[in-house]
């Protein structure tokens, strides 16, 4: 991993909800999201670097959701956990797993994916308001 400051996450935040904004692309959202939350709880827990987070960040990742219940985000945005499904295929999928089914061109179920950005979407919106952005 990676060792990033928190600007650079905040930069990264700031510059994936624009481009998203920009051209409509859920993994962008996705990143979005995830920069945007890990900023807000490094800042929340004083950690200035991700260099002392890499068991955390290898753990917990791209697992927004636990993020969000970290950050004890507004109860709407976390009372239910968030899932898809794929077009091809049985089973149910967190939502840490949903950047590996854009970045790889897995359909997921049209509900389901519409749900799944709408989520990003609150959630980018959130962070925004938190770090002024």
């Amino acid at each position: 991993m990676l060792e990033v400051g928190i600007s650079e996450l905040r930069q990264a935040f700031a510059l994936h909800r624009a481009a998203n904004l920009r051209d409509p692309n859920p993994l962008l959202l996705f990143y979005a999201a995830e920069c945007g939350l890990k900023v807000i709880w490094m800042r929340r827990n004083n950690v200035r670097t991700t260099k002392s987070l890499v068991h955390l960040f290898a753990e917990e990742g791209h697992n927004l959701m636990y993020w969000a219940k970290e950050l004890r985000l507004p109860k709407y945005l976390i009372e239910k956990p968030i899932s898809f499904r794929l077009r091809r295929g049985p089973g149910s999928f967190g939502i840490e797993l949903s950047h590996q089914a854009w970045r790889y061109g897995a359909q997921m179920v049209v509900a389901d994916e519409t749900s799944l950005i709408d989520w990003l979407m609150k959630i980018t919106e959130w962070a925004g308001q938190e770090l002024s952005i």
